[in-house]
């Protein structure tokens, strides 16, 4: 709205009345992000940027010093291939430092980090596509032939490079303005979150399929799949103020609904089956009554979050309904001041065109406040002034000046 816009009209008290670009006070606010939501998004992405890049670097100490049988989980254990390792340490650092003030050196260390991810995933991705062999398999360690089928020693599965590359190429634009290229990066995101949520189920379920030879995701390590979920998640939720992550900021009922509903329609269906498969395994039930509970547990654990939520997004409604009561209550106590006042009050929007008259203006214009609302307020000017007027009126609004 812009500034008032005053004009002057002798009033029979012989005070001056005003003419202002002021509008009605009850106008329905708009709701927009909640800066404590932003900022507690940004402090999850760095973050997964930290939890990820302290992960890796602790596989990488284990590996060089002979220790990576103590972070084998069970049988036919798929340790991660050292590249994929030093892409999700860099990736991590990237997230654990965007957004922070920092010099212009470690500003391009940051970006070069980005760059060099997206690198190694590209041409690793290319020696699946083509099958030539780049050299850059062992670079920084050397390593026998791990894990079921693993060909070459040390090469990345190729899932894991397409992982790679998309947070490479993400993490290197992560900082543009255009609300496209950001919805882009986090699509990125949710699909190297997809990709690895995949191996991790199959890894959960002992579904071969999922993560075996017979399948792009073979010998995708369970650690790998974890990692990438976080770092995806993490780019996904770099830039809370764009794109999609834009809804989880709101303190709207959709941005309460999408925060309670999402993270559980994700978990609840994962954990449930995985503790009925579990019970299966241990024939603690047989196969068919496993199912059958799956489907009662999932109806009653979601229709239980349905209703938290609607009691929330209930008392949001209450809470808006006493505000804007509030705000009523307000205007009417300002129209008061405004017709008890002793001195024509004329106020008008941004376009010129008046929106309040007080009573004292139809006494003095002889003017019925039916005639003037929405009527050009150079309605109220003598006719030779009325053209003058008008482009002074413009430039007060966008410049004001008394």
């Amino acid at each position: 709205m812009a500034q008032p816009h005053p004009l002057s009209v002798p009033s029979p008290g012989g005070s001056a009345g005003s003419a202002s670009s002021t509008g009605s006070l009850a106008q329905p606010t708009t709701v927009g992000l909640d800066p404590r939501l932003v900022a507690r998004v940004l402090r999850a992405s760095r973050t997964a940027g930290l939890v990820t890049a302290s992960l890796g670097l602790l596989i990488l100490a284990a590996r060089a010093f002979g220790l990576s049988a103590y972070l084998a989980i069970g049988p036919g254990f798929v340790p991660m291939k050292p590249n994929a390792v030093l892409g999700i340490v860099l990736a991590g650092l990237f997230l654990w430092r965007f957004r922070v003030r920092e010099g212009r050196p470690a500003t391009w260390a940051r970006r070069a980090a980005g760059l060099l991810v997206g690198v190694v995933g590209l041409l690793t991705l290319s020696e699946h596509l083509f099958g030539w062999d780049l050299g850059i398999d062992q670079l920084i360690l050397r390593a026998a032939a791990e894990g079921l089928g693993t060909f070459p020693p040390g090469r990345m599965p190729a899932v894991t490079a397409l992982s790679l590359a998309l947070l490479g190429v993400g993490l290197l634009v992560l900082e543009a303005e255009s609300n496209r290229v950001v919805r882009t990066v986090q699509a990125m995101g949710l699909t190297v979150v997809f990709l690895a949520f995949v191996s991790l189920v199959g890894h959960a379920y002992r579904v071969p399929e999922f993560y075996g030879l017979a399948s792009p995701y073979a010998q995708m390590s369970i650690y790998a799949s974890i990692a990438l979920i976080v770092l995806g998640l993490g780019v996904f939720l770099a830039r809370p103020d764009r794109g999609i992550v834009a809804l989880l900021s709101m303190r709207s009922a959709a941005g309460v609904m999408a925060r309670r509903l999402l993270p559980a329609g994700v978990a609840v269906p994962v954990l449930l089956g995985w503790l009925v498969r579990a019970g299966e395994q241990t024939e603690l039930y047989p196969r068919g009554f496993g199912l059958s509970l799956l489907v009662v547990a999932n109806v009653l654990v979601l229709s239980a979050l349905i209703s938290i939520v609607a009691r929330r997004l209930e008392r949001l409604e209450e809470e808006r309904g006493r505000a804007f009561e509030n705000l009523r209550c307000a205007e009417a106590r300002y129209r008061g001041v405004l017709e008890a006042s002793p001195d024509a009050v004329v106020c008008a929007t941004a376009g010129g065109e008046i929106s309040v008259v007080n009573a004292q203006a139809e006494r003095l214009f002889r003017y019925d406040r039916a005639q003037l609302l929405g009527k050009p307020i150079e309605t109220l000017l003598p006719e030779s002034m009325r053209d003058r007027h008008r482009p002074l009126r413009q430039g007060y609004c966008f410049g004001p000046t008394t």
